[in-house]
């Protein structure tokens, strides 16, 4: 799946994803937010059947930024 940084700037995760990973990301950029502890991690998307790697962070308290990167 390919994105422009245009279709993903300044919108929710769940605004972007529609994978069957979308619960657990959701979680862990939810706790990122929270703790402001950041969190890398390699998902396998079933329904691609491509490995991602995702590293997200947390700018201030209650936002988080994620970024994608297939590979």
């Amino acid at each position: 799946m390919e994105l422009r940084k245009e279709d993903v700037l300044g919108k929710k995760t769940s605004e972007i994803l529609k994978t069957d990973a979308l619960e657990d990301l959701l979680t862990i950029v939810g706790n990122v937010a929270l703790t402001g502890e950041p969190v890398t991690l390699d998902r396998l998307f079933k329904v691609s059947k491509k490995w991602v790697h995702v590293s997200v962070y947390s700018p201030q308290k209650g936002y988080s930024v994620s970024m994608f990167r297939g590979r």
